[in-house]
Formats: C-alpha cells, structure tokens, sequence
C-alpha cells in the first residue's frame, strides 16, 4: 500500500510536537519516532523528504543547524597541569590573540 504525502507531513508534524526539543529534531529522530509509531510502515525516503522539504520552505517547519566539536578539536584538547579545565592546543586558537 502506497502511503500518500500527506501522511509523512501529518507524522513528521506529530513527531517535532511530541519529541518537543527547544533546539530541534533530528531527521533521523523524526524518522525513528514516526518508525516507533508506525511499525509496520514501510518507510520511502522519498515521501518524507517530499512532504519535509516543501514545508520548510513555506516556514511550517524550521531547519535549525547544529554543531558538535569535531574528532580533530577534541583530540587537540589537553588538560592543563591541575586538571580543572581543558584547555585548547594553542594551534586551534586565533591568530594574533588568546
């Protein structure tokens, strides 16, 4: 059974509302909760970036970036002689200031 647009719109809308991030959802967690609710739906990527996309460019939905530090940074980063803080190589800071 082929599930119409609609369908995605209407689980992707239900699962922002009920994950309730104040900084946003993930595409893979939208994904798993409609997953989680829907168990038997056979999921079609297309449908859901298909009812997702447009949405976002009429302002239903709000794509917020997010960041994380990356594997580089994090190997750089020593703790200093106490062990309070970590504190960044000094490669990683901007020139011309600390």
């Amino acid at each position: 059974m082929l599930v119409p647009v609609w369908f995605y719109k209407t689980q992707i809308l239900e699962a922002i509302q009920e994950l309730d991030n104040n900084a946003g959802s993930s595409s893979i967690n939208i994904t798993d909760h409609i997953m989680e609710k829907n168990p038997s739906l056979v999921w079609n990527d297309f449908l859901y970036r298909t009812a997702l996309e447009p949405s976002v460019d009429v302002r239903a939905f709000i794509r917020v970036e997010t960041y994380k530090l990356s594997p580089v940074y994090e190997e750089q980063v020593r703790y200093d002689e106490n062990g309070d803080d970590k504190i960044p190589n000094r490669s990683l800071r901007k020139k011309g200031g600390d």
